[in-house]
């Protein structure tokens, strides 16, 4: 039986990456401006680039269950950071969308984050920079699956 090294580069590969992704989006956590949860903001996320949708839509692309989803809408709704409206061919439906508040505070959030990580790429070499380039399109084509 011989040693699979493609195979243990692969698995360690898969650990630092864990590792390192786990890591960023903990510190850009931290460079959160408002008191809105990650879940919240990846729901208005969601909103804008997809545009309106029922709850339930929402939980799916999300890939939440409803009733978390629910709990979320609801914190977003009362701080005025999505509209609700009927559905319009389906009275048991509501649509959900983002609001003017909900796209002011995704910029502000967006580019507080930017901003640092901006800062870090600047630090980088050329050559850095090219290869994380490439592994930016690879984790954008990993997580749209």
């Amino acid at each position: 039986m011989g040693i699979n090294v493609e195979g243990d580069r692969v698995a360690v590969l898969a650990r630092d990456f864990t590792r390192a992704t786990t890591r960023l989006s903990r510190i850009l956590r931290t460079r959160q401006v408002s008191s809105v949860s990650l879940p919240q903001i990846s729901a208005l996320v969601a909103l804008l680039m997809n545009g309106p949708m029922t709850p339930g839509g929402l939980a799916n692309y999300e890939r939440v269950k409803p009733p978390s989803m629910t709990r979320v809408l609801g914190l977003l709704e009362s701080s005025g950071l999505i509209d609700r409206t009927k559905h319009p061919t389906d009275g048991r439906q509501a649509i959900v969308a983002i609001s003017s508040q909900g796209k002011a505070l995704l910029l502000t959030e967006q580019s507080t984050r930017e901003k640092w990580l901006r800062e870090k790429i600047e630090g980088l070499t050329s050559d850095q920079r090219n290869t994380l380039c490439a592994a930016a399109s690879i984790m954008i084509e990993i997580s749209s699956e």
